[in-house]
């Protein structure tokens, strides 16, 4: 059976179709991580509707402490990883909270407004985030007093997703041995069985009496 035609077409088959299902798994994985991350940055843009009043007030009585509260408030929210609060410029943090992005860029950690220690990204840390302007209304008009920067980062969409890998590997797993098996089967009964048949047949036939000999080799039609 190990060096039958069957198992050699098998082989082939197997190697091409594992080959496209792992293509294709991995694309279901990378679908599966994007529209998650997506998702969570539309739950980020939610938090300039909830927000965006009580941030305004704040940064207009320039209240530090206030603001503060309002980042480690935020802070609490699934998803959410850090929080940046701006100048209506952007160019000075008036408030923060957990992991944010630097006004030059780095990942940094921060606690009660004050930096902890700076973080190196990688793939599972690397972080994303929403801004939206902080308006302030008052008699005179509407006025821009700052903007408020909400982060989360692949960990957290990865945390999310993990369920569906596990599902999605598990499935083409259990269809790549259903296959095999199903392959397995059907080539024993179609191909290698009646090749051992017409083998043995073969090896068996006398020569000098060849009238009316017959091979059955258990196949219906006209094929190879």
């Amino acid at each position: 059976m190990q060096h039958s035609i069957a198992t050699k077409l098998l082989r082939v088959v197997f190697s091409i179709y594992l080959g496209i299902a792992i293509i294709l798994t991995v694309g279901q994985m990378i679908r599966e991580y994007y529209h998650v991350k997506n998702g969570i940055i539309e739950d980020l843009s939610l938090f300039e509707d909830v927000f965006e009043k009580g941030l305004g007030y704040a940064l207009w009585e320039v209240d530090l402490s206030d603001l503060q509260s309002w980042a480690d408030g935020i802070l609490r929210f699934p998803n959410v990883v850090g929080v940046r609060i701006a100048d209506h410029r952007g160019k000075t943090i008036m408030a923060s909270a957990g992991t944010i992005l630097s006004l030059s860029g780095a990942v940094i950690r921060v606690r009660q407004g004050e930096q902890v220690s700076v973080i190196e990204s990688g793939m599972f840390s690397k972080l994303f985030c929403f801004t939206f302007p902080v308006e302030h209304a008052h008699s005179m008009g509407v006025d821009k007093v700052g903007e408020a920067t909400v982060y989360s980062s692949s960990a957290v969409v990865f945390q999310r997703v993990m369920g569906g890998f596990l599902v999605i590997i598990l499935s083409a797993m259990l269809k790549t041995a259903a296959l095999w098996f199903i392959f397995l089967w059907v080539s024993r009964i179609l191909l290698r069985r009646p090749l051992s048949r017409l083998t043995r047949a073969t090896m068996q036939i006398d020569f000098n009496n060849l009238e009316g000999y017959h091979v059955d080799v258990g196949t219906s039609g006209r094929n190879e």
